[in-house]
Formats: C-alpha cells, sequence, structure tokens
C-alpha cells in the first residue's frame, strides 16, 4: 500500500515537471492561462437500485489539458459499497460559461460488502486492486469561481466494475 503511493506520488510530480517543462519551451504570449478547481457532489451510483454515489477531486487545467486527483464510490447504506482513489489526464472543451471534459486514468481500488447494521459477521472486502477510472465533467460556471453540474464517473477493474454521477459544486479558478 504504501509502495503504491509512493509510486503514485511520483508519477503526479514527474507528470506536473514535464507539463511545466513543455510550457517553458513556449512563447510567453501564446502560454494560455492555468485554472484549478475542486468539485464534491453526491448523486446516484450502479451498484444496486438504492445506491448513492459521492465524489469529490482536485483538478488543474493548462491549455485544455487537465489533471486530476479524485476520490469517487457508490454505496449503500448498510450494504456493498466501493471506491476508488486516482490520477486522471483529460482533455477540456469549454465556452466562455459551459465547461465539458473527459478523462482516464489508474486508480487504487477497494470496497466492502456488509450483512446489515446488527450483523455479528464480518464484512467481505473487496480489493485491493488497481483499475482505470473514467470520467466527464459538464458544468455551468455562472461566476468565475462557482460551478455546479454533473460529474459522471465509471471505474474499470477485475473484483467489481463500477460508475455513478453527482451534481457537484465546483469552486476554484474557473475563467
Amino acid at each position: 500500500m504504501k509502495k503504491l503511493i509512493q509510486i503514485l506520488g511520483l508519477v503526479v510530480a514527474f507528470m506536473i515537471f514535464l507539463f511545466d517543462l513543455s510550457y517553458a519551451q513556449l512563447d510567453n504570449s501564446s502560454v494560455k492561462k492555468k485554472y484549478y478547481w475542486v468539485n464534491f457532489g453526491a448523486g446516484s451510483g450502479t451498484i444496486s437500485e438504492d445506491a448513492f454515489a459521492l465524489s469529490a477531486n482536485a483538478t488543474y487545467q493548462f491549455g485544455k489539458n487537465l489533471l486530476t486527483l479524485r476520490a469517487a464510490g457508490t454505496g449503500e447504506l448498510f450494504g456493498k459499497s466501493i471506491g476508488d482513489n486516482g490520477l486522471l489526464y483529460g482533455l477540456a472543451l469549454e465556452q466562455k460559461k459551459v465547461f465539458i471534459s473527459v478523462g482516464a486514468g489508474i486508480a487504487f481500488v477497494e470496497g466492502s460488502i456488509s450483512h446489515g447494521l446488527f450483523s455479528t459477521r464480518e464484512p467481505e472486502k473487496i480489493g485491493p486492486t488497481i483499475g482505470i477510472p473514467l470520467e466527464i465533467q459538464l458544468f455551468w460556471r455562472p461566476a468565475r469561481f462557482l460551478g455546479i453540474g454533473l460529474y459522471g464517473f465509471a471505474n474499470l477493474n477485475p473484483e467489481e466494475s463500477f460508475a455513478g454521477v453527482s451534481l457537484s459544486l465546483q469552486l476554484g479558478k474557473l475563467r
């Protein structure tokens, strides 16, 4: 576990270093502004009819490129739950007040299956495993620092793939 976190940290640092080097080669007049924000939201998940979804992420945009750290998952109140912590790279399409992006990456996935609130049985573990996280962001940005919209997420993995969509609030330097 510690080894995986260290590797992911090195990958993030290396990617940020490479992206900054590529912009250092450009003429200052052609460099796009950089943006950053956090999203957090709640919605519905796919592991059952009653599943809820939660998501939180931090995104850094440079030009049309995005780098996102996210935590997302879906679960039942006293049943199965599964989530991921991931690093995603994406591309953005934006107008002045509308933002759309897609992304994919790598994530650490784990979860559990509970046997009910009053059960004496230990919850069964799902994972840990590595998965492929996917995301879609669709936001309306009425102000330079505030957006509201939908954050769609999925994770493809060998243990149990899952997906969800959350109504999310976006805060940060958006435009």
